[in-house]
Formats: structure tokens, sequence, C-alpha cells
């Protein structure tokens, strides 16, 4: 949690500092949301320490355990880092097929979850490994993008590309 409020708050600085765009703006909303998401995840393992004095109304209902919140967030994690790189990419064939994706993405996972039963009881592993595809694919057409264009010449200061290094690592 103390890395993600890191970010956030070093985000905030970057957007106060210099002038950004409309996706650097999203992506430092998009940061605080994850910290207001870890915040909120925090109840059942401080309910679980506190042998369930604290929250003693979780302890025997379907939200005792935090998956329902993290699968709710990968579907929007996933979805925002695809739109953040779908919105540098310049060909509206492919912005039409990530946004597609996209879409396709969000719907599936949401039936998915529901379907397999996972919402409550466990990370879905559709989620990760559908999310994780359509990401790579959204980074490798972002790093075709930057190949054709006159950004190689300025990747240093291209706040995307380290966005994208980190991504692929992560996941």
């Amino acid at each position: 949690m103390i890395v993600e409020l890191g970010a956030a708050v070093a985000g905030t600085y970057y957007l106060k500092k210099i002038s950004t765009t409309r996706e650097t703006q999203f992506l430092v909303i998009f940061l605080w949301i994850t910290v207001i998401v870890e915040i909120l995840a925090a109840y059942s393992p401080l309910a679980y320490i506190s042998d369930y004095t604290f929250l003693p109304f979780v302890e025997h209902s379907r939200f005792r355990l935090n998956y329902w919140l993290y699968n709710c967030y990968m579907i929007l994690s996933y979805s925002f880092f695809m739109y953040y790189f779908r919105s540098f990419i310049r060909s509206k064939i492919w912005r039409l097929f990530l946004a597609s994706f996209i879409i396709f993405f969000v719907f599936t996972s949401i039936i998915s979850l529901f379907i397999l039963d996972t919402f409550f009881t466990g990370y879905s592993q559709f989620i990760l490994l559908f999310g994780t595809l359509l990401l790579a694919i959204s980074v490798v057409l972002f790093y075709f993008e930057l190949l054709r264009s006159d950004m190689l010449l300025q990747l240093k200061h291209f706040l995307p590309l380290y966005i994208s290094a980190g991504v692929l690592v992560f996941n």
C-alpha cells in the first residue's frame, strides 16, 4: 500500500510541475483509485487479525475475503491499461480493434465471474489470463506505433514507455 501511495503522490506532483496530457491525468487518477482499493481491501486482514472484533458482521458473510473487490479491480485495471496504450495509437483500425477488445473483455469478464462462481471465492483465472493476453497485444501495438513515429528520438522523456515496461514486467 505504501508503494501505491508513493506512486500516486509522485504522479500528482508530476501533474503539478509538468504540463501533461489527458492520458497522464487519467493515469494519476487510476493510481489514486488503486490506493483507495488497497485501503478498502484492508478490511479483510484487519477483521481476521482482530479475530473479528473489528467488523464482526463480516465473519460469516460472503464478504469475509476481499476477492470480490480485487476481481472488480482486475477488470478495471486491465481495461484501463488497454485504453491507456490505445490512446497512443494513431491507426483507426487498430484503435477500433482495441476498443472492441476492451468492450468484449469487460463483458466476458463480468459473465465469467458469475458463471464460474469465482466472484467471492478466488481470483478469476479467466480475467488474469485473458486480460494479460489483451494487455500484451495492446503494448505490442503501442511499440509498433513507436517504431513508426519520430518518437524514437525522444524515448528518454516519454512516460508511456516506462509505464509499458512496468506493466509488462508486473503482468
